[in-house]
């Protein structure tokens, strides 16, 4: 079955991204998913990204990782060994929208589509601006 498979891959990774800017839109328990798979599977590399698809989302997620070298070896090896600190916030509605907004017109979706999409920033700036009030984080 598809679990099974799953259990053999995951006997292969190095590690786990355990936390995603964006993934928190597309499935709201994604990052606590990932950290409780990596504590259940004692998965000490650990790592963060900000999928980022536009400049402003750059950055929103990240890792620092800490050793004194800047050599790539030693940088693998620190991160191999679980010496990160996961930094991150969820990326704004906004950005999503706007990406897929250029990836409407990119791939010349119908126009029923981009003006769903059009209609629904307003509505996602307003609940990012109601997260920024509240303080609240995905």
């Amino acid at each position: 079955t598809m679990l099974r498979r799953a259990d053999k891959v995951i006997k292969l990774v190095d590690g786990i991204e355990t936390y995603n800017s964006r993934a928190p839109y597309k499935y709201s328990a994604a990052n606590k998913l990932a950290l409780t798979k990596a504590n259940e599977l004692n998965i000490i590399c650990r790592t963060a990204g900000s999928d980022g698809h536009l400049p402003c989302e750059i950055g929103s997620a990240y890792c620092i990782v800490d050793t004194p070298s800047r050599s790539l070896e030693d940088i693998k090896n620190a991160v191999l060994a679980g010496k990160t600190e996961i930094v991150g916030k969820h990326c704004k509605r906004i950005y999503i929208t706007k990406s897929e907004l250029i990836k409407a017109s990119k791939f010349k979706y119908p126009l029923s589509r981009k003006l769903k999409l059009y209609l629904s920033y307003p509505i996602r700036a307003l609940a990012d601006l109601f997260d920024v009030i509240c303080g609240r984080k995905l």
